[in-house]
């Protein structure tokens, strides 16, 4: 699915003999995953790194945010492996952004003095929030125990575990406008309606309380008379220009 497209449906209650009137839902997708295929992220050798450290071996990803939408959180998952005699407890690392140069705000470390595999979850960053384009991560990767330098020895960072999953937001400018609420009064009325942006109306249906179609009114005016009708319990099915449908209940006295 493209991001940024609306999707249009229609959904309405059923509960056994008894259903509800259709109403439009609509949804936009808003969300670009990226996940990291380089091989595995070598952990570099450090007892003392903090959100302010370099890391000489980092795994870099990219997302693209499509012009007019910008990040608006960031989810971040992977998984470590120990190797030979390291431990899941030495692993630490940190999501740098480094379009903005924005760190989380703390490292993350593994858990258990056992050999084993160690998973990582983290949602809601807001390190690359409002961002747009090219948007660059890194993930820095450590080990508190084994040799020196760079290497997967004793600890890595797992090939194809490493995903960004950014959530989008529309710019103001390019938001979809607000349609205007069609609204319908006096309820209940005796010989007119009167209908508030009548404009934006293809078509007004009227139906009695069964479903029954009593008169269909193709673009009504602000002023629909329709002291012919019986007294009773009205539907309204309002069909605007953009193909929504909205239902309104109205009373005839």
């Amino acid at each position: 699915m493209p991001i940024g497209t609306t999707y249009y449906f229609w959904v309405r209650s059923n509960c056994g003999a008894v259903q509800g009137f259709w109403q439009l839902t609509t949804f936009t997708t808003g969300q670009i995953s990226v996940t990291y295929t380089n091989g595995d992220i070598n952990t570099e050798f450090s007892t003392t790194a903090t959100v302010t450290s370099t890391n000489a071996c980092p795994g870099s990803l990219t997302v693209n945010v499509p012009a007019g939408y910008y990040i608006a959180a960031t989810d971040v998952s992977y998984t470590m492996t120990t190797a030979s005699n390291g431990w899941m407890s030495e692993q630490r690392s940190l999501l740098v952004c480094t379009t903005n140069a924005a760190t989380e705000a703390a490292i993350s470390s593994g858990v258990g003095g056992t050999t084993g595999t160690y998973s990582y979850s983290r949602s809601g960053l807001n390190l690359a929030n409002n961002l747009t384009g090219a948007v660059n991560f890194e993930l820095r990767a450590w080990r508190t125990f084994g040799g020196s330098g760079c290497d997967a020895n004793y600890n890595k960072v797992d090939n194809n575990s490493w995903k960004i999953t950014v959530t989008l937001t529309q710019t103001l400018a390019n938001a979809a406008p607000v349609k205007p609420k069609i609204t319908v009064y006096p309820v209940p009325f005796t010989t007119d309606l009167t209908i508030e942006n009548a404009s934006e109306l293809l078509t007004m249906t009227i139906m009695d309380a069964t479903g029954k179609i009593i008169r269909t009114v193709h673009q009504p005016t602000t002023s629909v008379e329709v002291s012919d009708l019986a007294p009773g319990l009205y539907v309204l099915q309002m069909k605007q220009s953009d193909g929504s449908v909205s239902y309104i209940k109205a009373v005839k006295e």
